[in-house]
């Protein structure tokens, strides 16, 4: 039902019908973000300072999760509302080139905030942590669950925290947690609960580095059975495409405009990188624009231009 809402609302809008309520001014083409790359559709969109700043994702994100996610795409982050990773329909030696080049991206978007080694070293390695230890220190003055699920509670906003053993690495979710603006990700969005980084990394929290080890600990050791899956098809595929460059991946990553959504320090988005919409409801019959919203394919394989 959802899906045929939304896809009547934007076929509404682009061939001129007119606006649905709720959906003034293209509220929806806005959230979706379709102007980032249909780039003479009028209507604003945040999405690219709300979706993940890839310019350290090599520092971030499990290439096994990655292989499985760039070639079926599952909505993560519920902050976005409607808005999500389109499907690209990659092949798997297209998904392994854009992993290589993904990888190889490790520039935090904030580099002046370097994470002194006091902290760095408290929250260096690992240490077993049990559910009881993880519940009290989660659930003790801190405010994850207003935004973050985790076993049916907390919030609709952030991400289901059970997935963060497979989806990210665990020295990066323990920086993260101390800077997430070191990350490029908003106050509004991951609010700092455990060091000022404005204060020279005061304390916000009693034991700041300590509860940082109990939270990411337990939740990178989750899911253990679904890393090891995941793992395993990555490798395989890996053997089977062993030529899969860097060098296509970030030919594909510009190809595909990936950084009209995503953020990158030295990769802008293209312009005109896709068609223009303004007049397609003179180019293309409703129902043809339905069909292929809910079904979309590839019409020119090799990119617009």
């Amino acid at each position: 039902g959802g899906v045929r809402i939304r896809s009547a609302v934007i076929i509404t809008i682009i061939v001129g019908v007119g606006f649905c309520d709720g959906f003034g001014q293209g509220t929806l083409i806005g959230q979706l973000g379709c102007a980032n790359c249909h780039s003479d559709l009028p209507f604003k969109s945040n999405l690219r300072e709300l979706a993940p700043d890839l310019s350290s994702a090599g520092l971030r994100y499990e290439p096994a999760w990655l292989f499985e996610f760039l070639r079926k795409p599952s909505k993560v982050r519920r902050h976005l509302g409607p808005g999500r990773m389109p499907n690209f329909h990659f092949s798997d030696k297209e998904a392994l080139a854009l992993i290589a080049f993904l990888e190889s991206q490790r520039a935090a978007t904030e580099s002046a905030l370097e994470i002194p080694e006091r902290i760095k070293s408290g929250i260096a390695g690992t240490v077993p942590v049990t559910h009881a230890q993880f519940q009290s220190t989660l659930t003790n003055g801190l405010i994850c669950l207003s935004c973050h699920t985790f076993e049916g509670k907390g919030g609709i906003q952030g991400i289901e925290l059970s997935s963060v053993g497979y989806r990210l690495r665990s020295e990066w979710v323990k920086e993260y947690l101390v800077a997430p603006a070191r990350f490029g990700v908003a106050h509004s969005v991951m609010p700092a609960q455990f060091f000022d980084m404005t204060n020279q990394f005061r304390e916000l929290t009693p034991n700041a580095a300590e509860k940082i080890q109990i939270i990411g600990g337990y939740l990178s050791s989750l899911n253990a059975p679904r890393r090891q899956s995941l793992q395993a098809n990555y490798e395989a595929a890996k053997a089977a495409f062993p030529n899969a460059s860097a060098e296509l991946g970030r030919n594909i990553f510009i190809s595909q405009n990936c950084a009209a959504c995503h953020r990158h320090h030295n990769i802008q988005p293209r312009e005109q990188a896709a068609p223009e919409l303004a007049k397609e409801g003179a180019r293309v019959t409703r129902s043809w624009l339905e069909s292929f919203l809910k079904r979309p394919y590839a019409i020119r394989p090799f990119g617009y231009h």
